[in-house]
C-alpha cells in the first residue's frame, strides 16, 4: 500500500535556493546513487542510512541540473509547473546518459594509460542518447568563435 505523497516521480521542483530538479523514481534513484555524485546542497538529508527508502513526503530524491542528486527534505522543495521544456529535457538527458544501456566512448591506447586519447572504443547501447549528445556537441562547436 502506497502512503500519502506530496511529490511524484517526474515532478519538476525547485529548492529553496532556486535550483531546478526532477523528482526521481526509486529505480532512477538507485541509478543515480550508483553513478552520480551527491550534491549535498542546503536542505538535503545528511544522516547516514536515513534515506534508503524515500517516502516522497519528507524524503524526496531529486536530480538537479548540475548532474548531482540529493534526497531533499520535502519542506525545502516546491513543485514548479512552469519549468522550460529545454531545462526538463536536459535533466532527463543526464539520467539517460547514466543508464546502463547507453552508448559511450571509452578512451583507449593499447599498452599505455588512458590519458592520451588517440583511439575510441564504441560500446553498444541507446543510439538515441548518443545522437542527442552528438547534436549537443555540434551546437556547442558551432557557437565557438572561428580560429583565424
Amino acid at each position: 500500500m502506497q502512503g500519502k505523497r506530496l511529490f511524484e516521480p517526474g515532478d519538476s521542483v525547485v529548492s529553496f535556493a532556486g535550483q531546478i530538479g526532477l523528482v526521481l523514481s526509486l529505480e532512477e534513484f538507485g541509478q543515480a546513487k550508483a553513478r552520480l555524485r551527491e550534491g549535498r546542497r542546503p536542505g538535503h538529508y545528511f544522516a547516514p542510512g536515513c534515506c534508503a527508502n524515500p517516502d516522497y513526503l519528507t524524503q524526496v530524491p531529486v536530480l538537479f541540473e548540475d548532474g548531482t542528486y540529493d534526497v531533499m527534505k520535502g519542506m525545502n522543495l516546491k513543485k514548479k509547473t512552469d519549468v522550460q521544456e529545454e531545462r526538463r529535457a536536459r535533466i532527463q538527458r543526464i539520467l539517460r546518459m547514466w543508464s546502463s544501456d547507453h552508448l559511450h566512448l571509452v578512451p583507449r591506447v593499447p599498452g599505455t594509460p588512458p590519458l592520451p586519447i588517440t583511439n575510441w572504443d564504441l560500446c553498444p547501447g541507446n543510439k538515441q542518447a548518443l545522437k542527442e549528445t552528438a547534436e549537443t556537441i555540434t551546437e556547442a562547436l558551432k557557437s565557438l568563435p572561428a580560429h583565424e
